[in-house]
């Protein structure tokens, strides 16, 4: 990406100088346009494989996680049930007058069905979590997209032109936005 990017700077300097340089010059500016507008329909359409495997991958990954949530948190849920029960009968084996009253029972059922509710409760939010961390990664790709698809109308916009005023100031402010956009593009991507 970043060759890209370096590439674009360059050309974007260029077709300044070239653009304001008379009929050739504007030639030129439209043909170097045209053949940058190519290069970077050819990264879009390498940028939308990408985000179709990537979509792909979650959609697996996803449901590879939730399975191993599932296998995971009946595993915890049987040994928090089994520690708990061992427990509790030691201490009616030990004291069977004292511990084994219906209050005792009772209570004892109660806190167990409150740990096993607060353990698939932190489950499922890390599950949550991990979903969410998918659509923010994928939301970060397609922005990328649309960016990529602005730079590319804009370029196939410059390549159009015939008047050198027209073509002076769209390549002024071209440059002003593609240099914006390529900035938010080499914005660091906590998950790439």
């Amino acid at each position: 990406m970043r060759n890209l990017l370096s590439a674009a700077t360059l050309m974007f300097t260029l077709l300044i100088g070239i653009g304001t340089s008379g009929c050739a010059g504007r030639t030129a500016a439209r043909d170097s346009a045209r053949r940058l507008a190519a290069g970077v329909q050819l990264y879009e359409q390498h940028l939308d494989k990408f985000i179709e495997d990537q979509n792909a991958r979650a959609t697996d990954r996803q449901k590879e996680q939730q399975d191993s949530g599932n296998l995971t948190a009946e595993g915890q849920l049987g040994t928090l049930k089994v520690a708990n029960a061992t427990q509790e009968a030691e201490k009616m084996i030990d004291d069977p007058q004292a511990e084994a009253q219906p209050s005792k029972l009772t209570a004892y059922l109660k806190a167990t069905y409150q740990q096993e509710a607060d353990l698939n409760a932190k489950l499922q939010a890390d599950q949550q979590q991990k979903v969410k961390e998918l659509q923010e990664h994928m939301s970060a790709l397609q922005s990328k997209k649309a960016i990529l698809q602005k730079i590319r109308l804009n370029l196939a916009k410059l390549a159009a032109k015939t008047s050198t005023r027209d073509e002076a100031t769209d390549i002024q402010d071209f440059v002003k936005q593609a240099k914006q956009k390529f900035d938010t593009l080499n914005k660091p991507d906590r998950r790439q």
